[in-house]
């Protein structure tokens, strides 16, 4: 335990290590009745090209699929979820290798609605952002380009609409997916931190409205994020 917490300090710091163990012991005390939680919003620029080298990746065969094609895709997620992105105008592609699937990735162009906490994170078309969300690669196709295909598909279609910077929220503890984000140049723009106990939930934000209580979806936080993404990387002031 001490060698587990030990690495923890030295990877995410004192702070998310703390959070870290808080959130495990909230959720044994309470038999996972309230939950903690914390995301970095990471802002990740949009290439004008191809990640994937040339030739390489060129069996797996990527698309987008419709609303329709949603409901018979085995993402491995609840159909409530998937019927919560859809109502709110998500979009995903589909990575196939050999006629089976082997990967997805969603995304949205307007607010994303999150579905595994209250909040509203809020994308202003004139800023240029899009927001990526539950990128998911087979174990066995981790080894080859899917991931970078993927991204390839999306990146190509977010420069369709002009978007030049996808955000997204990840979980703070989740180390690996904080890594394959930077790799892809992402950056930490904001954070946030939710308790959830029942119907009430407490979220303490890096930004505005910093402190917020919410008792039901129609109260939901909502965070301006790609103001703030535009603003961190213009180097201009926020107005709060």
């Amino acid at each position: 335990m001490f060698a587990e917490l030990s690495r923890l300090w030295a990877m995410i710091g004192p702070l998310d290590t703390f959070l870290f163990v808080l959130s495990r012991l909230v959720a044994k005390l309470t038999r996972g009745r309230v939950q903690l939680l914390k995301y970095y919003i990471t802002a990740q620029p949009v290439p004008a090209g191809p990640l994937t080298p040339a030739r390489r990746g060129q069996s797996i065969v990527v698309i987008e699929g419709t609303p329709e094609q949603a409901h018979g895709t085995p993402f491995g997620r609840p159909q409530a979820a998937i019927e919560h992105r859809l109502r709110h105008g998500a979009r995903y592609v589909l990575a196939h290798l050999g006629g089976r699937l082997v990967g997805f990735q969603w995304f949205t162009l307007r607010d994303c609605v999150e579905d595994e906490v209250r909040c509203v994170f809020q994308l202003s078309p004139g800023d240029r952002c899009a927001w990526d969300f539950d990128i998911f690669v087979e174990p066995q196709a981790r080894a080859s380009p899917v991931f970078l295909r993927l991204w390839d598909a999306t990146n190509a279609i977010l420069r369709d609409h002009d978007v030049d910077l996808t955000l997204s929220r990840i979980n703070a503890f989740n180390q690996a997916s904080m890594r394959a984000h930077a790799r892809l140049g992402a950056e930490p723009v904001g954070w946030g931190v939710f308790l959830l106990a029942g119907r009430l939930q407490m979220s303490v934000l890096s930004s505005r409205p910093w402190l917020h209580f919410s008792l039901s979806p129609s109260t939901a936080p909502v965070v301006a994020v790609s103001r703030i993404a535009r603003a961190r990387k213009t180097g201009t002031h926020v107005s709060e």
